[in-house]
């Protein structure tokens, strides 16, 4: 069943398309994983479904609710009750005035969930993300970078949301931190059965993560498919991706990575080995290609015969 549907969302920055009629959906308890380019449009769709950012177009339901159009404060906190984020500056999204347990208590009481219990549930908590309760009295600037995602992971996960967005949550990590966070978010994911989003830029994390992952080029998804995505990526772009993404957050290498997306036609078709002038009729839409496959490439049945 969906948990998550999106459908046709667009997000626009002035001119900027940010998220170009986007349609996507993450079923109950599924890890799907968001990969692309820095500026692809990812960490702004993943906001849009926290409610932090307002699409121009679309929709968005979680559990068969649309997302509200406006805010109040009431809305805000029953969207807060479906759907959490973790960020990936933890520091940024915290009250650098609160302690840990004040931190982890601040959920519960807006949300008035486990009354009279908070505080026991939050050392809990800090058991449960391998933080010793004695850090309970410390305040955010007195933690290390991967203790204080270790915070913003159990800030996310305490409240018991459907869905919770992974927004690059250990890119700006240690390589030996990193390792010990996705660990702690796989078995978080598979305890409480809660759906995620992993939105990151190293592929390997996501592949070890996610059964299935969207790839996203200038707003759009251009591919989706299983864990054989990685291993036989088929548009283009995932393929580029795939071939300059061995590890570690590294961008494209490609010598056309720095030609801006067309504005007419396919995006991708000024940096793509295989474009031509057909190209340039219309914007490839995302189409079932066999195999639990979507690729928006309107050649693909011509590149991979030649």
């Amino acid at each position: 069943m969906s948990l998550l549907t999106i459908d046709q969302l667009s997000i626009r920055f002035g001119d900027v398309r940010a998220v170009d009629k986007v349609s996507l959906s993450v079923a109950e308890g599924e890890v799907l994983g968001l990969v692309g380019e820095s500026g692809s449009g990812k960490s702004t769709l993943g906001r849009a479904v926290c409610g932090l950012e307002s699409p121009a177009a679309g929709q968005i339901e979680i559990a068969g609710r649309p997302l509200p159009k406006r805010f109040t404060a009431a809305t805000f906190r029953k969207q807060a009750a479906l759907v959490q984020m973790v960020f990936q500056d933890a520091y940024s999204a915290m009250n650098p005035r609160m302690t840990l347990l004040e931190s982890l208590c601040e959920p519960l009481r807006l949300q008035g969930k486990q009354r009279g219990r908070e505080e026991s549930l939050a050392l809990d908590w800090l058991d449960r993300i391998g933080l010793p309760r004695r850090f309970a009295t410390r305040y955010p600037h007195e933690l290390s970078g991967g203790q204080r995602q270790r915070l913003g992971i159990a800030r996310a996960f305490i409240t018991e949301p459907k869905l919770v967005i992974c927004d690059e949550p250990v890119s700006a990590l240690d390589v030996s931190v990193q390792a010990q966070i996705i660990n702690l978010l796989q078995q978080l994911q598979r305890d409480t059965g809660v759906a995620m989003v992993f939105i990151a830029h190293d592929l390997a994390v996501v592949r070890h993560l996610a059964e299935r992952t969207a790839v996203m080029y200038h707003g759009r998804i251009v591919e989706l498919g299983g864990r054989d995505l990685f291993a036989s990526p088929r548009h283009p772009y995932t393929q580029a991706l795939v071939a300059a993404n061995p590890g570690a957050g590294r961008e494209l290498l490609e010598s056309k990575s720095l030609l801006p997306p067309a504005a007419e036609g396919c995006a991708y078709r000024r940096r793509c080995r295989f474009a031509t002038e057909a190209c340039r009729a219309g914007e490839p839409l995302l189409s079932d290609v066999g195999g639990q496959r979507l690729v928006a490439c309107d050649r693909l049945a011509e590149i991979e015969k030649s």
